[in-house]
């Protein structure tokens, strides 16, 4: 990414969804505690919105390398795969 040059909102952008991906696994290893439920809480609103924030962001780009397309796609993927899951949980539930 340094090489090709790519924009500073892009490691922004991957931050927030490697951070998401990094707290999810944190809230898993730390399962029936209340640290559990505050990172959870965590990942489902702030970085919600931080990745439905960078994505959109990165889509009003006019011109997107590989990796800023990447990043766009996974901060759209995100919010729709918690959607996705509040959706299914409550349905079952």
């Amino acid at each position: 990414m340094f090489r090709r040059r790519v924009w500073w909102f892009t490691y922004l952008a991957y931050f927030c969804l490697f951070g998401a991906f990094g707290g999810l696994c944190f809230a898993l290893a730390m399962s029936p505690s209340g640290i559990t439920a505050m990172s959870l809480v965590f990942l489902i609103s702030v970085v919600f919105v931080a990745c439905l924030t960078s994505a959109i962001v990165l889509q009003l780009k006019k011109e997107r390398n590989r990796f800023e397309r990447y990043a766009m796609i996974g901060g759209y993927l995100y919010p729709l795969l918690v959607v996705v899951w509040f959706l299914v949980v409550g349905l079952f539930s």
